[in-house]
């Protein structure tokens, strides 16, 4: 049962994670269609720094809205 409950909690943390990401990009006012190279690699940087791991970044990052 004990492992049972740390996957729930791991996988709301994944969820969570990226529900984090997304509004960190609603406040940087980053839309994906408009957005050039440069202004990706920027946001995918910030997010780097603030402690998310790369394989959510590029999930979130690389969705379409």
């Amino acid at each position: 049962i004990a492992a049972a409950y740390e996957e729930l909690e791991e996988s709301d943390d994944l969820e969570s994670e990226e529900s984090l990401i997304r509004a960190l990009l609603v406040k940087k006012h980053y839309k994906n269609d408009d957005a050039t190279l440069e202004e990706r690699r920027k946001i995918i940087g910030f997010l780097y720094r603030k402690g998310f791991s790369l394989d959510k970044i590029y999930k979130v990052v690389g969705e379409r809205e």
